[in-house]
């Protein structure tokens, strides 16, 4: 019992309160965060100067025919990797899964990049 009135006695009602609603603001923001970026997740794939959306709906899309560059890129459960590629090192397909904001598998001989774009569209009428 003297033991936790000493423990009391070092922490004021006004600590515990501060201390309570950092925590709380913390973790309302962190939770605001992660929420907002889904929202604004994009899988776009990038060839030069064009860019495509692509769904991340779970799908294996041939590029060949989309752009066609000989590689294929497979969408599955909220993330996309490049599963085949004609470029001699292969650094693109060993890149593996690409899902958080910026994350991105790129291949320099086919100038080719999957990226995970989150930034918000902003519709500006001026």
């Amino acid at each position: 019992m003297k033991s936790d009135k000493k423990i009391l006695s070092i922490f004021k009602l006004g600590d515990i309160f501060t201390v309570s609603a950092i925590l709380v603001l913390a973790l309302y923001f962190i939770l605001r965060t992660g929420a907002g970026e889904e929202r604004f997740k994009k899988l776009v794939l990038m060839n030069g100067s064009q860019t495509i959306n692509l769904s991340w709906k779970n799908d294996t899309i041939d590029l060949k025919k989309l752009i066609n560059k000989n590689m294929m890129v497979e969408v599955k459960d909220g993330k996309a990797r490049v599963i085949l590629s004609n470029c001699p090192d292969k650094v693109c397909v060993n890149t593996g899964w690409v899902w958080g904001c910026g994350h991105m598998a790129a291949c320099l001989p086919n100038s080719v990049a999957l990226l995970v774009d989150c930034q918000q569209d902003l519709n500006v009428t001026k």
